[in-house]
């Protein structure tokens, strides 16, 4: 009998308690939906593009078809918003909906671009044959970099040829314009690395074009490549790839000299910023001279004349009144030496 009681006892489920009046706790779930119905039933876009910001990522079915909703709403930046929460949303169902909107072949430039980089940013080869090459030829530069770096994210070989046939196409202006791009997406893809010379990757492909292979993983030997991938697609540390261990140590000193040298103020504009600088020890001095007026008139008198006569001696190819006392004291210090 005992034994009986204790087996119906561990038969029956734990049921929680609550207060009187107090609520089950809502799933986050439930939550990030209520959030969503919430705020789409404000006519505030602000709230809105807050609540996807905050739950429209969240996994679950419910939520997914409110974002896709919101890929209609009359607000432009409610539609952006919608389009980054579907980018990080983890469904498999949730690559539908922006392959349909970029479809539609409807949208601006700045749309169109934030459509190419979610799409891209699951990473799926069957993604390939919905983006239309014809989008190239808007000229725009955020849905070109979005073209090139999304080809870089879907390793295929369809990809690592499309990628090239972009770079034979492009004008040679937009294409060293984009060589940032097609150099990582490339060495990404392939583990070969080429720098920033699109004539020696054009002819790399020429030559080696039958036995180029994407690799089965990230691998590229520059930190900055690397750092620059994670960066457009928002890859933190934890998410990088084995042989990207060292990218946050390393990529931070290189990256940090590579500004330096690429926007190192040329002497002019130095000149100019510490010229700004001074502006506050020129008042002083005007202040002072203002104070002084017949000891700052009685140097500037002086003090003209010499200039001019060193100038005209430079000119001539003379020495100078002060080279030559300066001569002078040398010769008299020898002599006395002596």
């Amino acid at each position: 009998m005992l034994f009986a009681a204790i087996s119906i006892g561990l038969s029956i489920p734990l049921v929680t308690l609550h207060p009187a009046g107090q609520k089950t706790p809502s799933s986050p779930d439930q939550v990030a939906l209520e959030r969503l119905e919430e705020a789409f039933g404000q006519q505030d876009s602000q709230a809105r593009v807050e609540a996807l910001a905050e739950s429209g990522s969240v996994a679950n079915p419910e939520v997914l078809k409110a974002v896709s909703r919101a890929m209609k709403d009359p607000s432009p930046a409610v539609r952006l918003a919608a389009i980054e929460a579907l980018r990080f949303n983890p469904l498999p169902a949730s690559l539908r909906p922006l392959h349909v909107e970029l479809g539609k072949n409807a949208a601006d430039e700045k749309t169109t671009a934030a459509l190419i980089r979610a799409i891209c940013q699951k990473g799926q080869n069957g993604s390939l044959p919905v983006i239309d090459p014809r989008i190239l030829d808007s000229g725009d530069r955020q849905v070109t970099s979005a073209l090139i770096m999304g080809l870089g994210r879907m390793r295929s070989r369809e990809s690592l040829e499309t990628l090239m046939s972009y770079m034979v196409r492009l004008p040679l202006g937009r294409r060293i314009a984009h060589m940032d791009e097609f150099r990582t997406s490339l060495a990404l893809l392939t583990g070969t690395d080429n720098g920033m010379d699109s004539n020696a990757w054009l002819k790399w492909w020429q030559e080696g074009r039958d036995t180029i292979a994407v690799t089965p993983q990230i691998v590229s030997s520059s930190a900055l490549v690397q750092q620059e991938y994670c960066n457009y697609w928002s890859i933190g540390a934890s998410q990088r790839h084995p042989k990207q261990v060292n990218v946050g140590s390393v990529a931070a000193p290189l990256e940090a000299s590579a500004r330096i040298s690429m926007r190192q103020p040329n002497r002019e504009s130095t000149r100019r910023v510490s010229g700004q600088g001074s502006t506050t020890k020129r008042a002083r001095k005007s202040k002072s001279q203002q104070a002084k007026p017949s000891q700052g008139r009685a140097k500037q008198g002086t003090q003209a004349p010499e200039r001019s006569k060193n100038n005209r001696a430079a000119q001539e190819g003379r020495k100078t009144p002060n080279q030559q006392e300066r001569g002078q004291q040398a010769a008299g210090k020898n002599s006395a030496g002596k």
